[in-house]
């Protein structure tokens, strides 16, 4: 059998930051159940950094070569997966007025930071007497609206707030 690549560190005696090798988690870093974790962006790559320490061998208990191979893969999937993470979510509220003789009233929302692939939007309103809705999210917003069942007798004021999470 021949030896892990992961195992050659000529002149070197890698110093790990656990007291002992950890186990080997038994699910990849992209399978569910995901969390998202919020770092300010000029963080990740520091963050990306210090996953490396999880590159050493001896931070890892294994009994064979292919489970070392394994959970090195797991480590470069799990740095990549830090080094381009994307906005997790971003919500917010916008008020809204629907004027008397209408029955809709829709605004755009831009988000504050633009997502890499279009989110996943839900919205609400607060009175209750309307329907929240939106239509057409992109990377960068989402139009959202309130609608009435009947034309308003007089204006009309909720409150909508909305959720855009990234898939």
């Amino acid at each position: 059998m021949a030896e892990s690549p992961w195992l050659y560190f000529p002149n070197m005696s890698p110093i790990c930051s656990y007291y002992s090798p950890v186990d080997i988690p038994s699910s990849a870093p992209g399978d569910s159940p995901l969390r998202c974790a919020a770092v300010n962006d000029d963080w990740l790559k520091y963050v990306a950094g210090a996953l490396s320490q999880l590159r050493l061998p001896v931070a890892w208990r294994y009994s064979t070569n292919a489970e070392l191979d394994q959970v090195m893969y797991w480590v470069d999937e799990l740095i990549g997966n830090i080094g381009t993470a994307d906005w997790c979510m971003q919500s917010g509220t916008v008020s809204l007025t629907i004027l008397a003789g209408t029955a809709t009233v829709g605004s755009h929302v831009t988000f504050s930071n633009a997502f890499a692939t279009s989110p996943d939007v839900v919205v609400s309103e607060s009175t209750g007497l309307y329907v929240a809705s939106s239509s057409s999210p992109s990377t960068s917003g989402v139009d959202v609206a309130i609608t009435s069942n009947v034309p308003l007798l007089a204006n009309g004021t909720a409150t909508l707030t909305w959720h855009a999470k990234a898939h």
